[in-house]
């Protein structure tokens, strides 16, 4: 592993500054429950140097992967070049972070603007990782906010982007696997053949790598794909014994609440009201906690229908109510009934949402 290391550092001619590694080492942190040490000698930095970039970048960074996403939104601020002459790696990076933060919390316009003006200033820089990983992200977005087919293209053009990327920041950031799991969620969506088994490449990826959390959300996508064809036993065994355990070791609060409202879903599907009430109301509760607020209205679409079924009207109203409200903040809502858009939005996933910036 010393070696490995020592050969990374070598290659990228870099020193703790490169923000690649500085993001790998607070999500080994993050896992190893150590992420409070990091964060106390990047302040101790900061008192001492107000601008120091490294330190500003792994606080920021920090606080992103922990859902402190003001904080982390204030600090990469302080990072992000002003002018298009000033554009350098570490700004670039630092307006990834201010995008992906966005899109966790479901500011899709905002989020949008922010991961266009990143892909600009990546390729102003030639930062090739930095740009692929943009285009990854806004391909998510733009799966909710315009279709699948717009999503696959902006995948297709991070695929021409990861060909320039060096091999030794490929080692660094999961950049690959993200793109197989990326292009698994957009297939399923599509309903394409063989989403399921690129969702397992990409897991497999992921797994080398070293990245519980993306191997979680890409087998969540191969029990996506399983509740596709119907086969809803296999996909809430997948759930449970291979999802579930890896989100929660990565300490992903965003991912853990999609796949417990995803959970809620599958067990309303089959009757399970009870089940169903219980995986909803701890994605409400992780949801609220970590700001997702696309998977806490979905949640509570959820908590709408077992209302509705159970012909509980008036907690069915106000459940409905909140999820209207926050869909429509988030420009996603449509039609108003409660079956009909739980259908729809069943096969979201929260792959790209906390990734290496």
């Amino acid at each position: 592993m010393l070696l490995v290391s020592a050969f990374l550092l070598v290659q990228l001619q870099a020193t703790a500054e490169e923000p690649a590694l500085i993001a790998r080492q607070v999500r080994r942190a993050l896992e190893g429950d150590s992420v409070a040490v990091l964060v106390a000698r990047w302040r101790g930095t900061i008192a001492a140097s107000p601008n120091d970039r490294t330190a500003l970048f792994g606080l920021a960074t920090a606080a992103r992967l922990t859902d402190a996403f003001d904080a982390a939104e204030r600090l990469y601020d302080k990072m992000v070049a002003r002018t298009p002459d000033a554009v350098d790696r570490s700004s670039a990076f630092a307006r990834l972070g201010i995008g992906l933060g966005l899109l966790a919390r479901s500011r899709y316009e905002r989020a949008d603007s922010a991961l266009s003006r990143t892909i600009a200033d990546a390729r102003r820089v030639g930062a090739a990782d930095v740009d692929a990983e943009a285009l990854m992200a806004l391909s998510q977005l733009r799966m909710r906010t315009v279709d699948a087919t717009a999503a696959r293209a902006l995948l297709d053009s991070a695929v021409r982007r990861l060909t320039n990327v060096k091999p030794a920041l490929l080692r660094i950031a999961p950049l690959e696997a993200q793109r197989t799991c990326s292009a698994a969620s957009v297939h399923v969506r599509l309903a394409t053949p063989g989403a399921g088994d690129t969702a397992r490449a990409g897991a497999a990826q992921a797994k080398r790598a070293g990245e519980p959390g993306l191997e979680g959300q890409c087998l969540f996508i191969v029990a996506q794909e399983y509740e596709r064809q119907g086969k809803f036993d296999s996909a809430t065994f997948v759930l449970r014994t291979r999802v579930e355990p890896l989100l929660r070791r990565a300490k992903s609060r965003q991912s853990l609440s999609a796949v417990l409202q995803w959970g809620g879903y599958l067990a309303l599907r089959v009757g399970r009201y009870s089940l169903a009430r219980k995986e909803l109301l701890e994605a409400v509760s992780l949801a609220e906690a970590s700001n997702n607020e696309s998977v806490l209205a979905w949640a509570h679409l959820g908590l709408a229908n077992i209302a509705l079924d159970l012909g509980d009207g008036p907690t069915t109203a106000f459940e409905l109510g909140k999820a209207r409200a926050l869909l429509t903040a988030q420009g996603t809502v449509g039609d108003s009934q409660p079956r009909m858009r739980w259908r729809q939005d069943s096969r979201s996933s929260a792959v790209g949402r906390r990734s290496v910036a």
